[in-house]
């Protein structure tokens, strides 16, 4: 169904099921290609189980925030600001993460005494630098992302709360593969 969704609730059930076809192509073939990439090398592997593991994550729930540094790769403010107003977000927050925001998102989900994890594109670590020195989450916060994909979405996808960027392709990918399960 369309859970009150208002995009979804004006589209016929032929292109409901057209979305929902290739939401499921998209999420067998990141898992294939996760897959084949584990089986052919034994380091890759290695380095994914390690990334998982470095978090200590069992039954316990936690976050993972998607940090992306739009700047550090040549965009010009104006043309983020366009877009974050254009689908209505906070123009630096998703990309400044500031403790009080993420701590705001946390706190009426009575997730905000639980791990939080941040992947990253590695272009800026200022985010992490706030979040780990914050009083709110000085000692919950890691930076877990060592450049590789796979683990990043794996670890993404098995959290209970994701805040991605919603400028980020990567971000939205790891959305639509929490969205479909």
């Amino acid at each position: 169904g369309n859970a009150g969704d208002p995009v979804r609730g004006n589209l016929s059930i032929a292109q409901l099921v057209a979305i929902k076809s290739e939401r499921h192509r998209v999420f067998l073939e990141v898992f294939r290609r996760m897959g084949s990439a584990m089986t052919s090398n034994d380091a890759k592997t290695n380095k994914l189980c390690r990334s998982i593991e470095s978090t200590g994550i069992g039954s316990d729930p936690f976050t993972v925030i998607h940090s992306r540094s739009f700047k550090a790769e040549g965009r010009k403010q104006a043309q983020l600001d366009e877009v974050n107003n254009r689908i209505g977000v906070h123009p630096s927050g998703l990309i400044e993460h500031p403790p009080e925001l993420i701590f705001n998102i946390l706190k009426p989900l009575d997730m905000e005494e639980e791990k939080v994890f941040m992947i990253s594109d590695g272009l800026s670590s200022s985010s992490a630098n706030r979040l780990s020195t914050s009083k709110q989450f000085a000692r919950t916060f890691q930076v877990v992302s060592d450049g590789d994909p796979y683990s990043d979405i794996l670890l993404a996808v098995l959290s209970d709360v994701f805040i991605g960027n919603p400028l980020s392709t990567y971000s939205t990918l790891i959305a639509q593969i929490r969205y479909t399960l």
